[in-house]
């Protein structure tokens, strides 16, 4: 009972440090798509059409986001990208 304790606990702060580098990664993730949203604007602005290449990270970096948040929050035990794929719902 005692080794079923102490490994639960080590699982609980291996998820808890992962937590801790997602919740940095969502944080620079969000800045990132500030900064891209921006860039589009002008893009837009100058062009009067959309740049692909930014929609086109944004909507990966949308779906990275969302299982990043799905993770942190305890509804998925799937560690988001790099530790899994990155195709979660196309």
């Amino acid at each position: 009972m005692e080794e079923f304790r102490k490994s639960a606990r080590g699982q609980v702060l291996v998820r808890g440090t992962l937590m801790l580098i997602f919740g940095l990664l969502l944080n620079l993730a969000i800045t990132l798509v500030g900064v891209l949203a921006f860039i589009q604007f002008l893009w837009m602005l100058v062009t009067t059409d959309r740049n692909q290449f930014i929609a086109d990270i944004s909507s990966d970096l949308s779906r990275w986001m969302s299982a990043t948040i799905q993770f942190l929050l305890g509804q998925s035990e799937e560690k988001p990208f790099p530790w899994s794929s990155l195709n979660y719902a196309r």
